[in-house]
């Protein structure tokens, strides 16, 4: 069995969950407060303050995406693509 019959295209995606979430309550009590309208401006907590993990995720997020990239590329020869030549 040769390696392009048992090769297997993959996709891999790695994303940070950005740890935070719109208060609805607050904002509404900052644009009332600043006689804005409703909708001029959006008030997010971070669900990361009071935890030292906000900085573990941000350095874990990119070595991981490091490692997944050196393990699913491959070198392509101009033999098997032709077009790439």
């Amino acid at each position: 069995m040769s390696i392009s019959a048992s090769a297997v295209l993959v996709e891999l995606n790695i994303s940070v969950w950005p740890a935070s979430k719109i208060d609805r309550e607050i904002t509404d009590k900052v644009n009332s407060d600043a006689g804005a309208v409703r909708g001029a401006s959006q008030t997010k907590k971070n669900l990361f303050a009071i935890a030292d993990q906000e900085e573990l995720v941000c350095r874990y997020e990119p070595t991981q995406r490091h490692i997944g990239l050196c393990r699913t590329s491959a070198p392509v020869s101009q033999q098997a693509h032709p077009a790439l030549g």
